[in-house]
């Protein structure tokens, strides 16, 4: 960049002194000729005046030619770099007249996008490429569009086999073939709206197990009042059971109990289920108000980790409930627990989708909006830089932002396919 100022300022003194040269040259070349006239024949006075006329016109002539043909290869190579930066855009772009609404022009990756060719696209307007309930919308927006750079919001597109997909438009007013025009971006936003989805959908399913849960917890409750015998009903429920007597000791367990932890009622018999059951990550939070619980002879709903025989660790929803006679005494606890592993599992994978999906959303309305506001702002620049250094400048930040876009992109892509891998991780298999 220094060598370019460099080579620029040389460049202007250059022009300069070849100026003042000339200037003087044409001062005072008559008065030197008129000299010469006592030594020099009439003849060949006249003679060196017309040399000096065609001489002093040639490199006049010479250093005008020399500055357009530097002008116009400046000019060219100005509007072939305008062109490439549109041109390799990996986003759908094109410029549209703003009373027609004709496209104008059209870049690779839009003819790409929307299967039409160049010349199909040339043939179109923007209506064309959305569908007849959007017109009296995008007349709308267009109305209101106030100049300069516009957030357009999302709008449905229509490509040229008929499928319709999102997109996210950005446009900013620009003067093309001096034509008041629009440029515009679009965005394909299919991917994310359909992660979006399959969040929703994830979380409504996560909701329905829950009230699923809740109400068997309930029907489990009105068993219980109802009938507290235990043996074969109880052994029938897929929940894990305990009967713990007042002394904390377990008394009792249920088949499922055995099926599931590998423990039979003879290895637990008499024991304290928190020795058996407890291991180093189960919440000591949860323990103390299961404690609690139990010295006030109240219901308990809580989730832990438990351990099996083997040292497996579980999810648990477990669920103490106090049982007293007709009269009011104290019989004994009766513990419910629901495995809840898997649960967990999703929760923590949502959870990494929500996360990820909000990282996605900020760099949408804050990080990629950025270097385009700086592209769409330095190509504003550009149109009306005079100066070589100022346009070489231009074309370096827009480099710059290029670069950081494309790096914007790429990682959201990498959010997105996480969030595909989990999300198929908890698909139902075929």
């Amino acid at each position: 960049m220094l060598e370019q100022r460099h080579r620029w300022r040389l460049y202007r003194q250059l022009t300069a002194i070849i100026m003042i040269a000339g200037l003087v040259w044409a001062f005072f070349s008559d008065a030197l000729i008129s000299l010469c006239a006592r030594y020099v024949p009439a003849f060949w006075l006249e003679y060196l005046r017309g040399i000096n006329n065609i001489l002093l016109f040639g490199i006049t002539a010479l250093f005008l030619y020399y500055r357009i043909r530097k002008q116009q290869q400046l000019l060219m190579l100005s509007e072939k770099q305008y062109r490439e930066l549109f041109e390799s855009n990996p986003n759908p772009m094109w410029i549209y007249h703003r009373e027609s609404l004709a496209f104008i022009a059209v870049n690779e990756a839009a003819i790409a996008k929307y299967g039409y060719s160049k010349e199909e696209f040339l043939a179109m307007t923007i209506k064309d490429i959305r569908s007849t309930a959007d017109y009296a919308l995008l007349d709308e927006a267009i109305k209101r569009n106030p100049g300069g750079l516009k957030e357009a919001g999302m709008w449905k597109h229509i490509r040229r086999s008929g499928e319709v997909f999102p997109v996210s438009i950005v446009s900013h007013d620009v003067t093309f073939n001096r034509q008041n025009c629009r440029m515009v971006m679009a965005t394909d936003i299919t991917r994310i709206i359909q992660n979006e989805q399959k969040l929703r959908e994830a979380y409504q399913k996560e909701k329905k197990l829950y009230n699923e849960l809740a109400v068997k917890h309930q029907t489990i409750q009105q068993t219980e009042k109802e009938n507290r015998i235990r043996g074969q009903v109880m052994n029938k429920i897929n929940n894990l059971v305990i009967i713990v007597q007042d002394d904390r000791t377990i008394s009792w367990v249920n088949q499922a109990f055995t099926d599931f932890t590998g423990y039979t009622l003879s290895e637990v018999s008499g024991k304290n289920p928190g020795k058996i059951l407890f291991g180093p990550e189960t919440d000591p939070e949860v323990v103390d108000r299961l404690i609690s619980a139990i010295g006030q002879k109240i219901f308990f709903s809580g989730e832990l980790i438990n351990y099996k025989k083997s040292g497996e660790p579980y999810w648990t929803q477990l669920n103490l409930s106090p049982i007293f006679d007709e009269g009011g005494a104290f019989q004994f606890y009766i513990s419910v627990e629901t495995v809840i592993t898997e649960r967990k599992e999703k929760e923590k994978k949502i959870l990494a989708q929500h996360l990820a999906l909000q990282q996605i959303a900020w760099s949408n309305s804050h990080e990629i909006r950025k270097p385009i506001c700086s592209i769409i702002g330095l190509i504003s620049v550009l149109k009306g830089a005079d100066d070589q250094q100022d346009r070489n400048d231009c074309l370096s930040a827009l480099d710059i932002c290029a670069k950081e876009l494309d790096h914007l992109i790429k990682d959201i892509n990498r959010k997105v396919e996480y969030i595909e891998q989990t999300a198929n991780y908890y698909a139902p298999q075929s």
